[in-house]
């Protein structure tokens, strides 16, 4: 019974991680997203200018 109580606050623990470094993740690629497009406008709008 000791065990398996340790073993489900692994998983417990594993889960609550993963599920933090997920939403970190998610985070970073959507502020990564947003500064693709605005580079891209940027280069755009510099091209239209030439």
């Amino acid at each position: 019974d000791k065990t398996y109580r340790l073993l489900w606050c692994e998983i417990e623990y594993f889960v609550r991680g993963y599920k933090d470094i997920s939403d970190n993740n998610h985070h970073h690629i959507h502020q990564n997203i947003i500064d693709r497009q605005k580079t891209d406008n940027e280069n755009d709008s510099s091209i239209y200018h030439r």
